[in-house]
């Protein structure tokens, strides 16, 4: 039996109000700062020392084309945050050049002709900006030395299948020196292992290796596409016969990143019967993309809207029964796990068959993003995509994938919401599997169900957090121990993500101006753990269970904004109802979430460019002036870089806070009307690399989702919420009828 009923009661709110803005001040390079002249003196003598021995040394002259090599300047550890960076130091005026950050340093191309200028520039040391740079920097040596001395050589190796012809594929980067001859003379360093057979490049190598070729996307405009590498990318993927022409390359200075390419990986399939079930009428259920091996079974052949035409994978190679049981989980996972605690919500699927059975099929190269790109073109209405399909390897520490760059950048130029799994552990190999280092996605780990139904601790299978430069990846869990295609029951974060994905499906379908951040934002907003965990994220989205939907004692708002540089943005009036206050006292539970659309740059080690501050406030009259007030988020402007990475993960482009009163004596929050405000600010660093009117001109939106919950089940607090705040609120969800099959 099915029935018609409407089901969005108390629909999620859009906030109309435009937001005040301040300009705040500009903090410089101040003398200050150096409060040890001896460190200061310090590091005058090493610099000038090292810049006298480096000519003499092997390393530096083996790692220099036409006369320029990278040096690697690391930085004090009190001197990491942006307003540190050394580019006064190292400037145009002296010939030298910034070119990324790494680490706890900067990469500085310098010429020959430049060390004598340099050594003058730190002898006299005649500004400010100079002594605070040469009070900041701390050791200065051979980039190419520095990456050949890493240990990851061995492990990226040992991760790189060997194909057909013998080769282990890598993806690498070219050093980005500019100078023509400079480049000519990497080229040679390639020819030199090609002619001896160590070496395979393709037919357009020459061109990157060459500076020739203008890559694609940074030809785009920041303005469309305000999170993309304006700067050229040089990356190639190369096939190397042995290891030693790795490390020669590295050594040469001729790259500055390797990373070992690999097909993607599913979970292992079980065996069983294929059931045969009808199915309800599905004509006005949303569709999720999903990339895996296809599908291939009868049943749920009604299912399938479309199928991306020619597959990537031919079916003899494709993961055929992977993708038979992560498109049961999308379709009905519901009536698969019906002791489960899920929602009753049927989806569609469309088909793209891009995952193989054998991780050494295909590689990630080109190929596979282009396809997936294309799909993205032409389903221009399908816009939640699943994929539970990782490397077999941990993703790197202060680097993204190649992989998961690459995604990223396609979700955020077509407007796609990319649900992605963790991966499932692999021996020693713990920590998530690119392409879950995909900024842009929704990563999903594994979480174990207790005997009710209900969410319970985390998944030994799954892998778990953080990404890469602190990335708060896995950012949701759901059920990984789930009934498929074949009546077997599994355990796999790829069947984790596709719970989250059918649920985003439903989010889209439902919000009257959605987008990907948005439907994101909601579901981590409904998300059920108080804090980050590294094995769950944010845990479950089951705190509403429907995400577009305020439950009765709760009222939830949304809303986008473009911010700019040097701009602090307040949101005011958001109306706290009266079952939240108790004797001027705030006694309910509030939730913020913000999600930035950041501006990344794929070289070197500081991916991400831009971050967001956000936090809510309340107004406090303190000696008889009005000041913010934090209830819950913003930062500590006093707090080392080092400290406020590892505490607040500080350049993570999603922000969560949470300040809950529900079972304390609450915070007091004066006035007849009380209100909390958002407050938000945009930052960027290594601005080294962009012009002034870039960093200007440039906006990245954010998306706010703010929660404010009653201790009280039984409270009208939606209606309160929605009667105080007036014409400043709209409903942002598409009324709707939806089926609900009784009889399950």
């Amino acid at each position: 039996m099915v029935e018609r009923r409407e089901v969005v009661q108390n629909p999620i709110l859009r906030l109309l109000t435009e937001p005040v803005r301040e300009r705040p001040d500009a903090r410089g390079k101040d003398e200050r700062r150096i409060k040890d002249f001896g460190r200061l003196q310090n590091h005058r003598e090493y610099l000038l020392n090292r810049l006298a021995a480096l000519p003499r040394e092997v390393e530096y002259r083996r790692a220099a084309h036409h006369g320029r090599r990278l040096l690697w300047a690391g930085m004090h550890e009190d001197s990491l945050a942006s307003t540190h960076t050394p580019h006064d130091l190292f400037s145009a005026e002296v010939g030298v050049k910034m070119k990324m950050a790494w680490r706890d340093g900067y990469v500085v191309e310098v010429p020959d002709s430049a060390i004598s200028n340099l050594a003058g520039r730190i002898a006299e040391a005649r500004t400010i900006a100079h002594r605070c740079d040469i009070y900041s920097v701390e050791r200065l040596e051979v980039f190419a030395q520095i990456l050949a001395s890493d240990d990851r050589i061995d492990a990226d190796w040992a991760a790189a299948p060997i194909d057909e012809t013998g080769l282990r594929r890598f993806n690498v980067r070219i050093a980005p020196l500019e100078d023509t001859a400079a480049r000519q003379s990497i080229m040679q360093v390639f020819e030199r292992l090609a002619n001896a057979d160590r070496l395979y490049l393709d037919r357009r190598a020459a061109l990157v290796i060459l500076g020739e070729e203008e890559d694609k996307e940074s030809s785009r405009s920041l303005t469309l596409h305000s999170n993309e590498d304006p700067l050229p990318r040089s990356s190639l993927a190369l096939g190397l016969r042995d290891k030693e022409g790795l490390r020669d390359l590295i050594l040469t200075g001729s790259i500055t990143r390797w990373e070992p390419v690999a097909g993607l990986q599913p979970t292992l399939p079980g065996e069983g019967p294929e059931p045969d079930v009808d199915l309800p009428d599905l004509e006005n259920s949303p569709v999720v993309g999903v990339i895996d091996g296809g599908y291939h079974a009868r049943r749920y052949q009604n299912a399938i809207a479309w199928r991306q035409a020619p597959p990537l994978i031919a079916d003899a190679l494709a993961a055929k029964d992977h993708g038979n049981k992560v498109t049961s989980v999308v379709v009905d996972a519901h009536l698969w796990s019906n002791r489960l605690r899920l929602p009753q919500l049927h989806c569609r699927v469309g088909v793209v068959q891009a995952v193989p059975r054998d991780r050494r099929a295909t590689m990630q190269d080109d190929r596979t993003l282009a396809h997936i790109e294309q799909a993205f073109i032409d389903r221009p209405d399908t816009h939640v995509w699943n994929l539970s399909a990782n490397a077999d390897r941990d993703c790197h520490y202060d680097q993204v994938s190649e992989l998961g760059h690459g995604l990223a950048k396609l979700a955020r130029r077509h407007n796609k919401l990319l649900v992605i799994s963790a991966g499932n552990r692999s021996g020693g190999s713990t920590r998530l599997a690119p392409p879950a280092d995909c900024e842009s996605a929704l990563v999903v780990a594994g979480r174990q169900h207790l005997n009710d139904g209900t969410v319970g601790g985390p998944c030994a299978v799954s892998r778990t957090g953080l990404g890469p430069e602190g990335m708060l990846k896995p950012e949701a869990s759901w059920f990984s121990t789930l009934r498929v295609l074949g009546g077997t029951s599994e355990t796999g974060t790829s069947f984790a993500a596709p719970l989250i994905s059918r649920l985003a499906a439903h989010t889209w379908e439902n919000l009257a101006t959605p987008s990907p951040d948005m439907v994101k934002a909601l579901l981590l907003n409904a998300s059920d753990l108080p804090s980050f965990s590294h094995e769950m994220g944010f845990g479950s989205p089951t705190r509403p269970e429907l995400p577009w939907n305020c439950p009765p004692h709760a009222a939830i708002v949304a809303w986008s904004a473009d911010l700019t540089y040097m701009q602090r943005y307040y949101w005011l009036g958001i109306r706290i109802p009266p079952s939240l206050m108790a004797s001027d006292r705030f006694r309910g539970r509030a939730k913020l979430v913000a999600i930035l659309n950041p501006l990344v740059n794929n070289e070197g080690s500081h991916y991400f460019q831009t971050r967001i501050e956000a936090g809510l406030y309340y107004r406090v009259n303190q000696n008889g002036a009005w000041q913010n007030k934090a209830l819950a988020g913003c930062s500590n402007p006093h707090q080392f870089e080092t400290d406020a990475r590892r505490e607040d993960n500080k350049w993570d482009p999603v922000r969560i806070y949470e300040k809950d009163c529900r079972r304390t004596v609450g915070v007091t929050i004066p006035g007849a009307q009380p209100a909390l405000r958002v407050g938000a600010r945009l930052f960027w660093r290594d601005t080294f690399k962009y012009s002034a009117n870039t960093i200007r001109d440039t906006s990245c939106k954010v998306t706010f989702v703010v929660m404010v919950e009653s201790r009280d089940p039984g409270a009208d607090t939606y209606n309160e919420f929605r009667r105080i705040m007036a014409e400043a609120v709209e409903s942002a969800v598409i009324e709707q009828d939806v089926e609900v099959d009784l009889e399950s």
